[in-house]
């Protein structure tokens, strides 16, 4: 908060001056914040507990060594009025046309209510974030001759535009996750301190790191930056151009089945399914979506059968499921993926597929003519879709070995 400011508009010529004399010499003792005009046309600084008379129009306002009866001031009130004072309490701001008077902080020209003069005087304030308030020095009353005191102080303006507290200490992010220190300044604006905290080797988020070749037969493993500003571990091997999806990895033994967990939400969603392979239409509304890569890591061609059922987390439901097979190209554009290799199936009979979790309540499964043939070392994409633009949620892909050549 700045320093109280007071501005005293001067009104008349000498005979006002002699006025002020007076109001400023009473015998009650109190300072009327009076500021006698100075050489430059600005005004020199009323001290608190002094009374200050204006120098007569015209002439060096530096006060005589030798005070005489008109003064108002004796040589003693000089001297205390310096004594008390002390360094650095009063100061000259530049004001433009004008020198203002800066007075110490506190209700140096008094409370409100309280007795001022001249009549129409005018006194700011600093107040909220490096704002200003005007009070007037105005008659009590209507009534003839009533005193002049100060005025409630009036509604604070020009406040800074979303700045700060002088002294606030806040902390902020910067950087890669790192933080730092803004303290608010006098001028209500925030200075920043250096970036600091940043995690070592820190990187973007949403970063992808591709390293060719790392530990795969083929393509390479990726991983990808976090919110924290660190990599995840790598993931499994890929060629690069496909895309980064869950996998399961199919069981090299026949009648042996893996289960991988999965989630279907409103967040991923690709027109909807429909008609035959390898003349599927997506001309259909979106809906939920996964794509889910199947690998055969053995030097032996597999045939698999796929079917969803409901997962076994707390509060599963069952979600009417289509599904679809690729082969080890993924279908980027809709043309791509209506040349489906197997499907489009949207349910089958209850254990139909072989297994008592296959074809249950609406899970699609692909089997039969429609299982999935996956090449020696080679992987194949599958579609899992929801029927309707609310199923939504967690379920399970199982995936049972039938044939390895």
């Amino acid at each position: 908060m700045r320093s109280v400011k007071s501005a005293i508009l001067l009104l008349g010529g000498a005979t006002l001056a002699a006025n002020l004399v007076l109001a400023c010499s009473g015998d009650d003792g109190r300072t009327a914040f009076v500021e006698p005009p100075n050489e430059d046309g600005g005004r020199a600084p009323s001290l608190p507990g002094t009374s200050t008379a204006p120098a007569p129009t015209g002439t060096n306002p530096t006060p005589d060594p030798t005070p005489t009866k008109d003064s108002g001031v004796d040589a003693g009130d000089d001297a205390g009025a310096d004594a008390d004072s002390g360094a650095g309490d009063t100061t000259i701001a530049d004001g433009g046309d004008e020198d203002v008077s800066v007075l110490p902080p506190g209700d140096d020209a008094g409370a409100t209510g309280s007795p001022c003069s001249p009549t129409d005087s005018i006194q700011e304030q600093s107040c909220g974030l490096c704002g200003v308030q005007y009070r007037l020095c105005a008659p009590s009353s209507d009534e003839p001759g009533a005193p002049s005191v100060w005025q409630e102080w009036g509604y604070c303006q020009n406040e800074l535009v979303d700045g700060c507290v002088p002294g606030t200490v806040t902390t902020e992010a910067c950087g890669l996750c790192g933080t730092r220190q803004k303290v608010c300044q006098n001028d209500c604006r925030y200075a920043a301190g250096a970036c600091k905290n940043e995690p070592e080797n820190a990187c973007t988020p949403g970063t992808v790191d591709y390293q060719e070749g790392l530990s795969c037969t083929e393509g390479g493993r990726s991983r990808t930056c976090q919110d924290n500003c660190t990599y995840s571990a790598f993931g499994d091997c890929f060629t690069p151009g496909e895309p980064d999806v869950p996998e399961l990895i199919v069981s090299p033994t026949v009648g042996e089945k893996v289960v991988g967990d999965f989630v279907l939400t409103s967040d991923e969603q690709l027109p909807r399914l429909s008609g035959t392979c390898p003349n599927a239409d997506t001309d259909n509304d979106e809906r939920p979506s996964n794509w889910i890569r199947l690998v055969n890591q053995t030097a032996s061609a597999v045939k698999v059968t796929v079917w969803t059922m409901k997962s076994t987390k707390p509060g599963a439901t069952t979600i009417d499921t289509v599904i679809a097979s690729y082969g080890k190209t993924f279908p980027s554009t809709p043309a791509k993926r209506e040349a489906c290799v197997s499907g489009v199936v949207d349910g089958c009979a209850d254990g139909a597929a072989g297994d008592p979790t296959s074809c249950l309540n609406s899970w699609a499964a692909l089997y039969d003519s429609d299982a999935v043939s996956i090449g020696a070392n080679s992987h194949a994409y599958i579609w899992v879709g929801g029927y309707f633009a609310d199923d939504t949620g967690d379920y399970q892909l199982a995936v049972r070995t039938d044939v390895v050549n």
